[in-house]
């Protein structure tokens, strides 16, 4: 390969690549959280968590984050838990997610499982607050989660995949 190696790239949760390329240490080689790194025509995925501090900005731009609890069983069927954040009307939202894993009836997207209360298709909205800091100290009394396991809206799949 070309290049000279420039660091290490963290991939997953153990998973080092010693990254090598072509690029001069002047060009920008910096990337978001979830971003593609292209590098000699190879394409390295790094982790889409969201440092703690970028949740309340991307809230405020309009995006959802969400976080994924885990899996549960209810009425000895498998469902999987998440939370999603966002901003409703000027007030930071929580909304609980309980839905079944349909994955055995061929639904690959996460967001299209069923929900087990039908009446909370789309979630549950469960607290709702005008400042960001009481939402944040409100969810992490309720629910057991991390500062460092926030994602954007749309990369629940991958978690789940983890998860498995």
């Amino acid at each position: 390969m070309r290049g000279k190696i420039i660091g290490q790239l963290k991939i997953g949760l153990d998973i080092r690549v010693k990254l090598q390329t072509s690029l001069s240490p002047n060009d920008n080689l910096t990337t978001p959280r979830g971003g593609e790194l292209g590098w000699t025509g190879i394409i390295l995925t790094n982790m889409n968590y969201l440092d703690f501090e970028q949740v309340k900005p991307m809230i405020n731009k309009g995006k959802t984050i969400e976080q994924f609890l885990g899996f549960a069983e209810n009425g000895g069927f498998l469902t999987l838990k998440w939370i999603s954040l966002y901003l409703d009307n000027d007030e930071y939202c929580v909304d609980f997610h309980e839905i079944f894993d349909d994955r055995k009836e061929g639904i690959e997207i996460i967001y299209d499982f069923s929900y087990v209360e039908p009446d909370d298709m789309y979630g549950k909205r469960i607290h709702q607050t005008v400042d960001f800091e009481s939402l944040t100290e409100w969810i992490f009394k309720h629910f057991s989660i991390s500062r460092d396991r926030f994602l954007p809206f749309g990369y629940l799949n991958e978690e789940l995949g983890k998860e498995n």
